[in-house]
């Protein structure tokens, strides 16, 4: 386009950012260099605006092709031009857009400070499609440091918002990251409606991204009612469309699915080829280089807006001062003009240490504030030897075990039992069990792995410090079904649904580490945790299951009683000796 003119109007008429959409599906970086050269020309007419526009643009594609470096340093760019325009739209867009940046780094503190500012810059507007975007991006910051019941509620409001808008493509992102969200919840049959619908949308407009992620979100879901045909169907069709395209988070997203899928198949070989390509696309995008960067960017943008605010209120004092001593050169007499100027001088210096005292003190406050913040983050994430040896060298080995007590409860009828409350109330009930069972946990000294819809393991005896022992697992276990008798008693009393519980406990060796460099998600692997889930299967409502090892290590204990159960049949592990543990009265 060799005319300015033309290719102003043809990137201010939108045209070019639909002509780049189809280059960066192809791979063709050559929009890049294109919105250089157009930079040039808005700043030299004036045109601020579209030049802040295009800087954002330029981020965006970066982040596309996993250029965090560079896609930072065009959102400073940007958010720059738009403060000096004094545009809040435009402000918000990028905060959004960094909310989503610091979200792919597993930088939760930074995302949601960004996502909020966003909603709150964009709430005035009452523009659907902006505040979509805001209440989309909080809810899936959500989706990975909980509650879930937070994640489902914004999700619903960005829904509501996307269907303002009248536009397919965020309705079919929103109902999928909704369904999504039901499926973490436990609400199967609602996550694949939900799920299904989305699917149908995305399918129409033909978005392979949509679809890449939408088909992964039903083979989770079937993952966890464990329909594992159907979870693999629809995980195949998501890294078909994964491979489509050439954005990397979506292709790990893909290889991660299918090697949980192969895990729980019982395919060794294929779980360990998809965790090398996994592990391949963790590493070049959440490379600690990247982190490094991104604070390094911002903090050296922080630092230079402040320098100016600094440079031009020493400037005004300067002439104040200046004005000053001229003023009393007229007076007095040369000595003590002298005097004067020393002395001053030596006041403002004063004045000035003491401010940079102040200043220093300050800071210093805030970042043990922010440490300790980070700090309480891992640790509710991590067991401590963890978290601290991951402080230390920015990974963490993992460890066999020979001897942990792993503990699995699940409630009975759950599905029926939801089917009577609205989302809002299950999640509230689910939380109310969970928040119990967490101070249960944490009485008891053990370590919480994770919870899977309305299913809750812990584990006890991975923690060289805390020294737990089986007992003590199932002590919590016995305290657990207390607590919901004693709460079932409160909602039958008003008239309200509630649930039963099963729990089953087995101890045994295990693997426990970190997933991944940068994904701070503990887990334990081994036959002892499949065989825990299969006491808790295997028990009744009330009770408290345990297998034959934890009965053999517990039996000289007189804290407890045992009913012996005789051989039950146990899926996958055939005739199981169980036994029904009590606390003697």
């Amino acid at each position: 386009m060799a005319n300015p003119n033309d290719a102003v109007n043809y990137f201010l008429k939108g045209e070019f950012y639909k002509s780049v959409a189809v280059q960066v599906k192809s791979g063709n970086r050559y929009n890049i260099a294109k919105t250089d050269s157009l930079l040039d020309l808005f700043l030299e007419r004036g045109l601020l605006r579209d030049a802040a526009r295009a800087h954002l643009h330029l981020a965006r594609i970066y982040a596309y092709y996993g250029d965090v470096q560079k896609e930072v340093a065009e959102y400073v760019k940007a958010i720059d031009l738009y403060k000096q325009l004094d545009h809040p739209p435009g402000i918000a867009a990028v905060h959004s857009d960094l909310a989503l940046m610091y979200y792919d780094q597993h930088d939760y503190a930074p995302a949601f400070k960004n996502a909020r500012k966003a909603v709150a810059l964009d709430q005035p507007y009452h523009d659907p499609v902006a505040l979509h975007r805001d209440y989309n991006n909080l809810a899936i910051i959500y989706e990975h440091t909980g509650p879930i019941g937070s994640a489902i509620y914004y999700h619903k409001i960005a829904v509501d918002y996307a269907y303002q808008s009248k536009d397919p493509h965020d309705i079919g992102l929103s109902l999928s990251n909704l369904g999504n969200n039901y499926s973490m919840a436990g609400a199967y049959q609602l996550a694949a409606d939900t799920l299904l619908k989305a699917l149908k949308i995305r399918s129409a407009i033909g978005s392979k991204r949509g679809l890449a992620y939408t088909n992964n979100r039903l083979a989770y879901l079937y993952t966890q009612t464990r329909d594992l045909k159907k979870a693999r169907f629809y995980a195949e069709q998501s890294l078909d469309y994964a491979e489509q395209l050439s954005e990397l988070k979506i292709k790990r997203m893909a290889y991660n699915t299918l090697m949980n899928i192969a895990e729980l198949e019982n395919k060794p070989d294929e779980v360990y080829r998809y965790a090398k390509l996994v592990r391949v696309l963790e590493d070049s995008l959440h490379n600690s280089s990247n982190t490094k960067e991104i604070t390094k960017t911002i903090m050296r943008y922080e630092f230079q807006q402040q320098e100016l605010a600094d440079s031009l209120a020493n400037y005004a004092k300067e002439i104040k001062l200046k004005a000053e001593y001229d003023t009393q050169i007229l007076k007095e007499k040369y000595i003590r003009n002298v005097l004067f100027a020393v002395g001053l001088s030596l006041l403002i210096l004063a004045i000035g240490l003491y401010y940079r005292f102040r200043f220093i003190k300050k800071s210093r406050y805030e970042l043990q504030l922010e440490k300790n913040r980070s700090d309480d983050l891992l640790l509710n994430i991590l067991p401590y030897e963890v978290a601290e040896e991951l402080k230390l060298k920015g990974k963490s080995e993992a460890r066999d075990f020979e001897k942990v007590t792993v503990l699995f409860s699940d409630f009975k009828g759950f599905t029926q039992a939801s089917e009577k409350l609205t989302a809002k109330e299950l999640v509230k009930e689910l939380n109310a069990c969970f928040k119990a069972f967490d101070e249960i946990i944490e009485k008891f000294r053990l370590e919480k792995i994770k919870t899977i819809g309305d299913a809750y393991m812990a584990a006890g005896g991975l923690n060289a410090s805390n020294n737990s022992q089986p007992q003590d697992v199932v002590r919590a276990g016995l305290a657990m079904q207390e607590f919901m008798r004693n709460h079932a008693k409160e909602l039958e009393e008003k008239g309200l649904p509630y649930f039963k519980m099963r729990v089953g406990i087995h101890t045994g060796p295990v693997v426990a580490g970190i997933v991944g460099v940068k994904k701070f998600q503990y887990h334990i692997w081994g036959d002892t945790v499949n065989t825990a889930s299969r006491m808790e299967s295997s028990g009744d409502v009330g009770k408290v299951n345990v297998s034959q090892a934890t009965y053999e290590l517990l039996k000289p204990n007189p804290q407890f009683a045992f009913e012996s159960r005789g051989k039950i049949k146990a899926k996958g592990k055939g005739e199981m000796e169980m036994w029904f543990v009590s606390s003697k009265k």
